[in-house]
């Protein structure tokens, strides 16, 4: 499970907002970034001593990010909401070791 707090959308204590929308209204609203929730699931499984799968399945609510206009775009930012602005995915692979 992943969480991100609520927080405002300032540069520092008692700045405006950091961006507003083309009406001059906070972005997003009261310029507060509501907080985020995301639940990953992952297994493997040996089938032998040298053979194994693995799977995970990111974001399996399938829960959308809230608009975070200063940080979208900004990798290795954080908060960086990535899992929500992709969505739900799946991995899958295998691992064979030879002896």
């Amino acid at each position: 499970m992943n969480y991100r707090s609520a927080f405002k959308n300032v540069p520092f204590a008692g700045a405006p907002c950091n961006t507003s929308f083309a009406d001059g209204t906070d972005a997003p609203e009261h310029c507060r970034i509501p907080s985020f929730t995301t639940v990953d699931l992952s297994a493997r499984y040996h089938f032998a001593n040298n053979f194994e799968v693995f799977g995970s399945i990111q974001n399996v609510t399938d829960e959308i990010a809230p608009l975070d206009p200063t940080t979208y775009g900004a990798m290795n930012y954080n908060p960086l909401d990535s899992t929500g602005a992709i969505g739900r995915y799946f991995t899958v692979g295998a691992k064979y070791t030879f002896e």
